[in-house]
């Protein structure tokens, strides 16, 4: 039975439409809240944009939903931090923060919304992948890797309630 059947409401960044800036955009954005000066390229994503950045400093700029809770945006950087922590080994992307800031996250503004831009290493490898193309070593090894990771990490962030109420 899914939640809807049961009453619980569907998480809004679901259903929200993700933002629309172009390449152009990113490309700014990068240079304005990051000091990275290079091309852009969009990269696949699902609810929020996510883009390569080609130039002074390879990384990705991530555009967030403008539905997405930023509590859940510092949850991603601060699991970041802890998988290069807890498993040096890991390779892992880490996020930047804003230059001057303490925060992972600057606020980009658009028809009245506010998304916040993230920026992180860019590390080597293909960007998507057909879950449906993976072999059994593949799922195996998928497996063998949340493991390592998620080894003592606990933050309220990272609880969600399936039913409401």
């Amino acid at each position: 039975m899914d939640d809807r059947a049961l009453g619980a409401p569907i998480d809004a960044v679901l259903t929200a439409q993700p933002p629309s800036f172009t390449a152009q955009d990113a490309a700014r954005i990068a240079h304005e809240l990051f000091g990275v000066e290079g091309v852009a390229t969009a990269a696949e994503s699902e609810r929020d944009q996510t883009f390569l950045i080609d130039g002074d400093r390879p990384s990705v700029l991530k555009i967030s939903n403008a539905a997405e809770d930023p509590a859940r945006l510092d949850l991603e950087a601060q699991a970041a931090q802890w998988i290069a922590n807890v498993d040096p080994a890991i390779p892992v992307a880490l996020p930047w923060p804003v230059p001057g800031s303490a925060d992972y996250r600057g606020p980009v503004r658009r028809g009245g919304e506010t998304h916040y831009a993230r920026m992180y290493d860019r590390l080597p490898g293909r960007a998507s992948v057909d879950g449906w193309t993976l072999g059994d070593d593949a799922v195996r090894d998928w497996g063998t890797m949340a493991a390592r990771v998620g080894r003592g990490y606990s933050s309220p962030g990272s609880r969600r309630s399936r039913l409401a109420g």
